[in-house]
């Protein structure tokens, strides 16, 4: 490349071309940072708990009951006398047990 001076005289300056350098992406340079990974650790207790409550209780059994219920209370037809009779022998049961402790 040549350079021309003002007026338009060529002094022929030579102005030396510097090679395009391309640097690579940060993407593809090696990483230095370290992104932690999460874990989740479940002790045998937690497990067993869980094994438990997903074996009692979430069978069709357990399903037809509650739909049972469901169409009890909704009729008018879930709270008896003898229903609440026994609800309250319990709870006297419960009362004096708690009273002689």
């Amino acid at each position: 490349m040549s350079i021309s001076g003002v007026g338009g005289t060529s002094n022929n300056w030579s102005v030396p071309q510097q090679a395009n350098t391309v640097k690579q992406p940060a993407a593809s340079q090696p990483s230095r940072l370290q992104i932690p990974q999460d874990t989740l650790e479940i002790s045998e207790a937690a497990q067993m708990m869980s094994e438990l409550q997903s074996s009692s209780g979430s069978g069709p059994e357990r399903a037809e009951l509650i739909a049972r219920i469901q169409a009890e209370i909704a009729n008018g037809t879930y709270e008896t006398e003898e229903k609440m009779e026994l609800a309250f022998m319990k709870f006297m049961q419960q009362a004096s047990h708690e009273d002689s402790v």
